[in-house]
C-alpha cells in the first residue's frame, strides 16, 4: 500500500470538486471491476469518501435471493444481467434511489450516475494489487468479449465530465448492452 494513499484519495476528491465546480463530494471507487458497460454497478472492492455517503451506500437490506450460476449470466445480455441487480448493481442502485436519482436502464443514464456520485482511481495509484483481479494480471486480455469488461476509469470519468455533450454519443452503444451473448 502506498504510504501516501490517504493524501492521494483526498486529492482525488478535491480534484473532482475543482473540475466539476461543485462542492458535492463523490465516493472514490477503485477501477478494479468498475465496468463502464455494467449498468449502475460500482466496484465493491474499495470505496473512500464522506462517512455519511459510505453509510448510505452500504446501509442496504440483505439480498436474500438465491445466487444464480455463472452460466445463467453468460446466456443473458448485459442489460438483462444489470436489471437483476446482483452484487455491485444491487448496492449502487439502492444508493441512487436513496439520493432520488431516477434509474433508466440505458448506458447514458448509468454513466451520468457514475459521473455525479463517484470518481474512479486506479488501484496502482494506491499501491493496491490483487493477483486475481489486478490489471497487471491481464485478466481480460484473452477473453473473447473483452469489450464488456472495459473499466470505468479516471480517464473516462474526466473525458465525460469535461465533455458532457459526448454522453449523447454513448447512446450508440446501447445495442451492445441489449444484445445477448452468443
Amino acid at each position: 500500500m502506498n504510504p501516501e494513499s490517504l493524501n492521494i484519495l483526498e486529492d482525488r476528491i478535491e480534484l473532482a470538486e475543482l473540475i466539476t465546480d461543485s462542492t458535492k463530494k463523490r465516493i472514490v471507487t477503485i477501477n478494479i471491476d468498475n465496468f463502464a458497460l455494467r449498468l449502475f454497478g460500482i466496484s465493491d472492492f474499495f470505496q473512500y469518501g464522506d462517512i455519511k455517503d459510505l453509510i448510505t451506500l452500504w446501509d442496504i437490506p440483505l439480498d436474500l435471493r438465491i445466487p444464480k450460476s455463472p452460466s445463467y449470466f453468460e446466456e443473458r445480455s448485459i442489460l438483462e444481467t444489470s436489471k437483476l441487480k446482483f452484487a455491485e448493481v444491487y448496492i449502487f442502485t439502492h444508493f441512487l434511489e436513496k439520493n432520488s436519482f431516477k434509474i433508466e436502464w440505458k448506458l447514458k443514464r448509468s454513466i451520468e450516475a457514475l459521473l455525479k456520485y463517484t470518481i474512479p482511481i486506479d488501484a496502482l495509484e494506491l499501491g493496491l494489487y490483487w493477483d486475481k483481479y489486478s490489471y497487471l494480471a491481464q485478466r481480460f486480455t484473452y477473453h473473447a468479449d473483452n469489450w464488456k469488461f472495459e473499466e470505468f476509469n479516471f480517464n473516462m470519468w474526466l473525458y465525460f465530465t469535461l465533455n458532457p455533450n459526448k454522453l449523447n454519443e454513448i447512446t450508440k452503444l446501447d445495442y451492445l448492452i441489449e444484445s445477448r451473448t452468443e
